[in-house]
């Protein structure tokens, strides 16, 4: 599955209906005693730039004949199971407030947004639609829209796109939602009763994560990590070492990549390499992110980003939610006799990741007084045992991101799926950035083959 814009994605001409949920309550009924998260507290309170859109989503095709009442109990379900959908913030002179709804007060509101004969006029209204309605202060926070196609000829089928506010979803849910609504609208077609069961709520883990960030203080091994990491001037985060010379041009979104470098036999073969060495998937690709970065921009070490990591628990499998956060990432390869030592690096040099991004970076920032973002950033997320992973490609999924404004931000996503290794980039749009980010790719697909051809240990 590739992480993209929706303007990368091949919709079709046909007709479109936004969905959105109601209540049939007013919010001051529904009051919610529990807690906001940390980093929600600070992504509700920066005021949001009503200019700039800031949505996570999906799309994929819904291989059966489309039904409006089908897809209503779809959603209502869907918004049954997932209480994040269900909750909101609402801000006086005391401060931030949480409401959640009981899904008995919920009904899900159809707007037919019209037929269109041409797919670019599809995906404006979609885009639009999207980019306007999803808000971090606004309920609801979910929204979505389906396209039936005007030619049917290949069957029935429709596209399902969603869009959320990231305060309450994160890659992973965006991943396990495709083969979560497709079973619920299979059911739902059939007319079968839905399973609306809640899942474990992201909503009772931002009480957890208050907790975590309640043990971070000056002296805390979090924060001294990051204090290593920052930019010691203000502080900030370390700038990626792209050449950038050239000013972006800010009434244009961020530039936006796809590619698969390597098919799923390259892939394999460095991961059993790795295997043979000691080691996993993760420090192969690290070691690879860094080797290419030294050959294309001919930076030395240290090689320095911001790593997102997961931070579900066992019972949150399920759920959808932000459960992500941020840590430091430093890997030095100077001196490095071979790749087993360079593995061995960074192992170590990650070996962090998952305890620092237990601690919410909204705590952090406030103890150290950072009113800066990541300007530097590299997931590394391996999707092909996530459920419905088999039919990804069949059903043509896709996560989506909205659109961006930046002049220093180099995000880069690289995801492991059953067809290889997907890099997602986003980065200044300006031709020396442009090219830039094109040589580190060519660079970082050397790498990776080379990997892939490694000797084997000789065995003793």
């Amino acid at each position: 599955m590739e992480y993209t814009e929706l303007a990368d994605y091949e919709v079709y001409a046909g007709a479109v209906t936004f969905w959105r949920a109601r209540s049939s309550t007013p919010c001051a009924d529904a009051v919610d005693g529990r807690p906001l998260s940390p980093q929600h507290e600070k992504h509700v309170t920066r005021a949001p730039d009503p200019d700039e859109p800031s949505w996570i989503g999906t799309v994929f095709e819904i291989q059966h004949e489309f039904d409006a009442e089908a897809v209503r109990r779809t959603l209502l379900a869907w918004h049954a199971k997932h209480e994040s959908f269900r909750t909101l913030v609402t801000r006086d002179d005391s401060g931030l407030h949480r409401a959640t709804y009981r899904p008995e007060n919920l009904h899900l509101a159809a707007r037919d947004a019209g037929s269109y004969d041409t797919v670019e006029r599809v995906y404006d209204v979609v885009s639009r639609y999207f980019d306007r309605t999803v808000r971090p202060d606004s309920w609801p926070h979910l929204v979505a829209a389906t396209v039936v196609p005007t030619n049917q000829e290949d069957g029935p089928r429709f596209l399902l796109a969603f869009a959320a506010d990231h305060s309450v979803m994160d890659a992973y849910s965006q991943v396990i939602a495709v083969s979560e609504l497709d079973q619920l609208y299979t059911a739902a077609l059939a007319g079968e009763p839905l399973v609306t069961e809640p899942a474990a709520s992201y909503v009772d883990f931002s009480v957890a994560e208050r907790a975590h960030a309640a043990v971070a203080d000056h002296g805390h091994e979090t924060t001294r990590r990051w204090l290593d990491f920052l930019e010691p001037d203000e502080p900030r985060f370390p700038v990626a070492p792209f050449p950038n010379e050239e000013p972006a041009d800010l009434t244009l979104p961020q530039r936006s990549i796809s590619r698969w470098l390597v098919g799923p036999e390259v892939s394999d073969q460095i991961h059993q390499h790795a295997r043979s060495l000691g080691f996993g998937m993760q420090p192969a690709v690290l070691v690879a992110l860094a080797e290419a970065m030294s050959t294309a921009t001919g930076t030395a070490d240290p090689f320095k980003f911001v790593m997102p990591m997961h931070t579900r628990t066992p019972e949150y499998t399920a759920s959808m939610g932000w459960f992500v956060g941020i840590s430091p990432f430093t890997l030095q390869l100077a001196g490095a006799s071979g790749l087993p030592e360079k593995l061995r690096r960074a192992d170590e040099a990650s070996a962090h990741i998952r305890s620092d991004a237990q601690i919410p970076f909204a705590t952090i920032a406030d103890l150290l007084g950072i009113d800066s973002s990541p300007r530097f950033v590299v997931s590394y997320v391996d999707l092909r045992h996530l459920p419905g992973a088999a039919q990804f490609d069949a059903v043509r999924a896709r996560a989506l991101r909205s659109i961006r404004y930046s002049d220093d931000e180099f995000y880069f996503w690289v995801v492991r799926a059953r067809g290889g290794i997907n890099v997602s980039v986003r980065h200044p749009n300006n031709a020396t950035a442009t090219a830039g980010v094109e040589r580190y790719l060519q660079a970082f697909t050397t790498v990776l083959q080379e990997l892939a051809t490694q000797p084997e240990p000789a065995l003793v």
